[in-house]
This record gives C-alpha cells, structure tokens and sequence, in this order.
C-alpha cells in the first residue's frame, strides 16, 4: 500500500520497518510521520529485537551449538575432498582471532585471507550479526539508561561468544585453503609445471607465481564453502521478516553444493598449454577427488553410517522403518541411525542434526520416505513420488517460511490458542488467570532462553549426583536419561529413546481426528440445509469412505510399528481404551468397516428436506448406498489403494453422449461417394484407394 501510495520503488523488507522508511513511504499519504514512525518502533520492539534475542540465545550464546558448528563445519572440507593433515590444522589454529592460548600467532596470514575474502564470512552469523544492527542490538531497545546497563553485560559476552563462533568456521575454511593450495601446486609440479613459469590457461597467459596458489585457493574456498558476502540480498532481506530462522544458510549450501559438482568437472576437463606446446590436464586428479569427496560426503556416508548401525545393532529394515514411524515430526526425513538395546527397546540418532548437507539429500529423502510408505501399483508410486517431491519442496523450504523462534512462540499462544505446531498444550483455557499467565510467560522466555537449556537440564539429570539446575533423575513425564547420551548430545548425535506406548497416544488421537473429518466429507452434504442431488450424497458418501480407508489404513501402520518395535500387551491395551474392542479388532484383521449412517443424520436430511417443501434426497440415495456398503464390506485394508466404485446416480456415457471435436480435414466429395457406392464396389478397395476417393487425393 506504501509503494502504491508513494507512486516510486520502495523495498518494504529493507526500508518500511524503519522510522525513515516508514516515513518516505507513507509521504504524501494520510498517515502521519509519528504514526509511521510509531510503527516502525512498534515492529523493531515486538518482532525483530525479540527475533533476533532468540537467535542470539540459540546459536552464540549456547555452548552446544558451538560444538555442533565446529563438527557439522567439518564436512564442507570433506565435501571438496579434504581431510586436512598436522600442518594445515596448525596454520588455521594459529590465525584464529580467539583467546584461546595458541592463536592470534599468524596474524598477518589472517590479514591476507581477509582480504582474499576467506574468512569472517560465517553465514548464520552474518545473518544475525545484520539482524542486530538492524535494531541496534543493547542500545535503541528502549531509551531506558538502567536497562541498557543490564543488557551491557550481555553485549560484551555476546561479543567474545560471537568471536568463537566465527573462529568455529574459520577454522575449517584457513584448513581447507592451505590444503587447496599445496593439492594445487602438488597437482602441476607433478605435469612439470613449477614457479615462475608462464602457462596459458583458457588462451591468456598465466605466471605461476606464489599469488597465483594463493588466489586461486582463496577462490575455491569462496566459492565451494558456505559464504555470507555470496548470498544474494533478497535471501539477507528475509532476515526483517517475522519468518524464517537463518535463511541464509540453505541457500549457501545450495549455492555451494551446485559449484563443487561445477568445479570437479571443470578440474577434470581443464587444458593448460605449455610454453612449447605441450596440453596437459594438471587438475584431473583433484577433480575426481572433489567429485567423490562430494558424493560421499552428501550421501555415501549418511547411508553408510547409518547401514553401519543397523549391523552393529541388529536392525532390521522393518524395525528402522517402524522406528522412523515413531520418531519426531521434524525427525520424520531426516538420517536415522537406529539402535537396539539389549532389553528390546530402541533409540535413534538424527544424524541430520550434525550433517551441514542434509538440506541437500532431506529432499531425496522426504521422496524415498513417501513412497516406502505408498503403494505397490505403477500409479499410485507415481501418485506418491509426485506427492513425495511436493513434500520434499515444503522441507527445503521450511527454513524461508517457516516461522522465526520468536514468531512460533507468539503464533503458539495466540493463533493456536495455547497449543504448539506439534499439538503439545501450552496452557489450558480453563486454566486460572495467575496460571494461564505464568504458563505464557514460561513459554515466552524459553524461546528467548539461552545454552540449549533443555539439553543441559537433561544433562543435569543423567548424573545423580549432581542437581545444579533441576532436581531428581526424573523428568515430568517420568522419563530419566543417561550421561553417555547426552553428552553425545553436545556435538548433534544424542540418542532418543523411542516410547511406543506414549507415541501411540498421540497417534490415537490423530486417527479420531481423521476419523472425524472423513466423516465430515458426508455429514456436511446431510447439514448445509439446501437443497441435495440424490447423487451427490453417494458421491459424498464415497468420497467418505475413500478418506476413511486411508485413514485407517495408515493407523494399521502405526499398530504393526508399535509390535515391531516391542510395545507389550498390556502397554498396548493402555495406549488404546480410548478406542473400541471392534475398532481395534476389524483393523488389526485388515478389515475395513464404511461409515454407517446414523439416525440423527438420517433425521437431519429429512428436517432440511421438509423445510424447503422437498422430498427427503436420502430415500432416493439409501438403497445404492446400501448397495455400495456390501461392496466395501470386502475391502480389506491391505489393499494398496481404495477400489473405484462407481455412482450408479451419475448419468453414463451412453445417456449423454459427446460430440466430438471437428478434425482438420480435407472435405469429402459427396458425389463421388455416391457414385462409389452405388457401384457396389466400395467396400473392395483398398485404403489407399479409398482415401483418394473420399478426399480427392491426386
């Protein structure tokens, strides 16, 4: 509205939620600049400075994600082929800018490679770092003096933790630099090509000099690794938005991704041309070598490790597949290395969680995952390949526009009415006043709360003998933890235990809920309380039941999945008296059971049928309908997909016949037909000669 207001270009993600912004964008309209700028504050106070304080807490200033991005960082070396040796970890360790004892010894090498554009370019930061001067992080939160003196200590710890963070990716990337450049002159001294000598490289003459090794690496590293100067100012603009968290680093790795596979062929195919004429091809090597560190990196190793699992642990396929059942929703796509203990209960380790590429193979993933779980018939794999590859584009697109830590937190209380994404309850609408507001506070503060809080509470609990910050070795939910996962947990491979019984819970309600909106596809014909076609309440009838057997089909899932991963009888019996003896029988047998009609629905038809002086459509609708419920009595929910049934209601082809389309043919000479045909000798030409007859064909 601004813009169209204005009558000129204004980029709203970059200018309209400043006081300026607002103001040149609301000149020449109503508002006022106090009200733009008012608003300006307003949005800075309760989106972006919140916004970017979560981020801080969850990334700088937590210890465990530290960890995670010195390991995961790790893998942008191993995914160009590197894995660096003594020298090259003691060159990066020295020119970190830490104080840490040992570093800050190469500060003239960090000099040049900031210039080169090597380093302090970490993408996550960069986003944050340009979110927090966007609010001016500790100094315009409010014009409060003593509020800014409590945020003061919080600056300068934000600053050495930034500092860390940064040394965390500067670390791998100095690494894989000095790596690049000795593979570089390694590569041409062995075609005997050395310093000082002058070669053409793509037909311009090119010195190989000590410049030449360090640009040429400096370029690489730019390139191959994640990199904030790179990414493109729409991406950084999102940053202003209530949605996305750190959107800059999926599109980095994707940007980066594209220019390994891009570089290793370039290496492979590349000529150089010698001062006497000789071609050589000096990087071939390296190439294939980035080339597979590439494909093992993204997807040999997550694959292997995980195969590596389930021989170590006794695994079975069946058993990963009910595990993945079981797992968290955000966990559903993701690497799992699943885990067999000896009492026959399991956990899993979300590899994905410490693999920088998996926004990459998730994609592939959430495919396999959807048609592992679909049908065995060619249309229906396609069916749910296309359904799979839609879902893998939601999962690569979760970090854009998907709500900030900030936003879900707010959205939880006040969009949700006090429900999370994931169905958890935050506070109860009967709850008192004084706890419904406490409940929404608690809520409030965790999205804003600092150190991974829950990992160090879980952590806390898994030592006995130690009850810094909680007390007891039991959670809430009676659930207790050992040290060995957790600390696990601090460098992204903790292990989760999988509780079939109380997942089942949430699955049962998740199976009444579709049990209730299948229903809801034929309830709502018999309630709109206008007048009904006879067929479109059969129509709506299967459709229905349609919906239904999917339903119910995949709750069949879910109970074999529960067996497989050993849930007992008696646990089993718990998780499901919601349901009843029938329910639970008919699809433990694969029977699948159609809607029946009940009487109040039955007398909701005819009270709207009498109300606008109509026949009652049901009377007309029950016999088929019966019909068509003998039909589905054989259907068994084994089946790969829900039969085609037809509505006998629906007019057949044969009663409204199509006229077809008029084809672009030549006209027919309806003399020489006649004239053929009154011969008798039509019939015994051939084609050829019959089509020259008809179309006048010379």
């Amino acid at each position: 509205l601004s813009v169209a207001a204005k009558g000129g270009s204004v980029n709203p993600l970059n200018e309209l939620y400043t006081t300026k912004g607002m103001a040149e964008a609301l000149e020449g309209t109503s508002l006022s600049f106090d009200k733009a700028g008012m608003l300006g504050q307003l949005y800075q106070s309760l989106i972006l400075y919140p916004k970017g304080l979560s981020q801080i807490a969850k990334t700088i200033l937590s210890p465990v994600t530290h960890v995670r991005n010195f390991v995961s960082a790790g893998a942008f070396a191993t995914a160009n082929g590197i894995i660096p040796n003594a020298d090259a970890i003691k060159t990066a360790y020295q020119a970190l800018q830490t104080p840490l004892k040992g570093t800050r010894q190469q500060n003239e090498l960090y000099e040049e490679l900031l210039k080169l554009g090597v380093v302090n370019s970490n993408v996550r930061l960069g986003d944050l770092t340009r979110l927090l001067e966007d609010v001016n992080f500790g100094e315009t939160m409010t014009s409060d003096k003593g509020l800014r003196l409590l945020l003061k200590p919080l600056s300068k710890l934000k600053s050495v933790s930034q500092d860390l963070y940064t040394a965390e990716d500067d670390f791998w990337k100095i690494a894989s630099w000095a790596m690049e450049k000795t593979r570089l002159e390694k590569a041409l001294a062995d075609k005997g090509v050395v310093r000082g000598m002058t070669v053409k490289r793509n037909g311009i003459d090119t010195v190989i000099d000590e410049q030449f090794f360090k640009q040429e690496a400096a370029d690489i590293v730019k390139n191959n690794i994640p990199n904030y100067d790179y990414v493109s100012d729409f991406v950084k603009s999102l940053r202003k938005l209530p949605i996305g968290n750190f959107v800059s680093f999926p599109a980095e790795i994707v940007r980066t991704g594209t220019n390994i596979v891009r570089r290793g062929l370039r290496e492979i195919n590349e000529t150089f041309e010698l001062a006497d004429g000789t071609i050589i091809k000096p990087f071939e090597g390296i190439g294939h070598t980035r080339l597979f560190g590439f494909g093992a990196t993204v997807a040999a190793v997550p694959y292997a490790t995980q195969k590596a699992f389930q021989a170590i642990y006794d695994v079975t396929d069946e058993e990963r597949e009910a595990i993945r059942r079981y797992v968290a929703d955000w966990s559903k796509n993701s690497t799992l290395l699943p885990i067999k203990n000896k009492d026959g209960s399991f956990q899993y380790v979300d590899f994905s969680h410490a693999n920088a590429y998996d926004t990459l193979i998730r994609p592939v993933q959430t495919i396999i995952n959807a048609v592992a779980d679909g049908r065995t018939d060619e249309d229906g794999l396609m069916d749910d390949f296309i359904a799979g590859t839609f879902a893998s584009m939601s999962e690569f697109a979760q970090p854009f526009i998907s709500e900030s830590i900030w936003t879900e937190a707010v959205a939880d209380l006040v969009a949700r009415g006090g429900r999370t994404r994931d169905g958890f309850q935050v506070f109860n609408p009967e709850d008192m006043a004084g706890d419904k507001a406490y409940k929404i506070m608690a809520h409030l503060v965790k999205a804003q709360m600092p150190f991974s809080f829950q990992q160090l509470q879980r952590l806390d609990r898994s030592i006995e003998s130690v009850d810094v910050i909680t007390k007891g070795k039991f959670d809430k939910y009676g659930q207790t933890f050992e040290f060995g996962d957790e600390f696990a947990g601090l460098f992204g491979f903790r292990a989760v235990n999988i509780n079939p019984q109380r997942s089942l819970n949430f699955k049962i309600a998740d199976y009444q809920r579709g049990v209730r909106q299948s229903r809801q596809l034929f309830t709502r014909e018999a309630l709109r309380g206008g007048p009904v076609e006879p067929r479109d309440i059969v129509d709506a009838y299967i459709n229905a039941n349609r919906a239904l057997f999917d339903v119910r089909r995949d709750f069949k899932k879910d109970i074999d999945a529960a067996r497989v991963l050993n849930i007992s009888e008696s646990d089993f019996a718990v998780a499901t008296d919601r349901l009843s003896n029938i329910e639970i029988n008919t699809i433990d047998n694969n029977i699948f059971r159609p809607i029946n009609i009940s009487r109040d629905i039955r007398l909701a038809f005819a009270r709207n049928a009498a109300a606008i002086g109509e026949a009652n459509p049901l009377e007309t609708a029950d016999e088929v309908i019966a019909n068509i419920k003998s039909q589905m009595a054989n259907i068994s929910l084994s089946e790969p997909n829900f039969p085609f049934i037809e509505n006998p209601l629906l007019p057949s082809a044969q009663e409204t016949p199509v006229t077809p389309n008029t084809l672009n043919l030549p006209s027919i000479d309806s003399n020489l037909i006649s004239n053929t045909v009154n011969t008798g000798n039509f019939n015994n030409l051939t084609t050829a000669q019959k089509l020259e007859i008809l179309f006048n064909q010379n």
